[in-house]
């Protein structure tokens, strides 16, 4: 009887990788478009335009990175090889993170420039939140 095929199989077969490093490759020029995109259109040299312009850096562009650099690397056989892409990954999720931790300061500056209250917002709360989780992800080795 035929043994089916796992996807990491079917993912790493000869006949798919160069299909795969196409579509990988789409994957990076479409995350660096979208992300510096919306940086881009977002900023208007305000206090508050620093933090979609972080925020969008620093997810979308460096932590999508990384997240996609832990994905390849996961095939290496361990050596120096291996090690170098885990580097890279820790480098791109140790950018991510200081663009979020950037993106968070400027907004908790802004408000409390404008007087106004923190977390108040489900926007607020959530991006609080998903900070929490993105400072914590990397002491865990997520």
């Amino acid at each position: 009887s035929m043994r089916a095929t796992t996807l990491k199989q079917w993912l790493t077969s000869p006949q798919l990788s160069p299909m795969m490093g196409h579509l990988v490759t789409m994957l990076h020029a479409a995350v660096v478009v979208v992300s510096l995109s919306l940086a881009f259109l977002l900023f208007d040299n305000s206090l508050f335009s620093w933090h979609p312009v972080f925020m969008s850096i620093g997810f979308l562009l460096f932590m999508s990175e990384g997240v996609i650099a832990g994905i390849m690397f996961r095939h290496i056989e361990p050596g120096p090889e291996r090690l170098r892409a885990i580097h890279g990954h820790l480098l791109l999720q140790l950018r991510a993170v200081l663009c979020i931790a950037g993106g968070f300061i400027v907004i908790y500056r802004n408000k409390m420039l404008m007087s106004k209250p923190h977390f108040t917002s489900t926007h607020g709360k959530m991006g609080l939140a998903t900070l929490t989780l993105s400072l914590l992800a990397p002491i865990g080795g997520a």
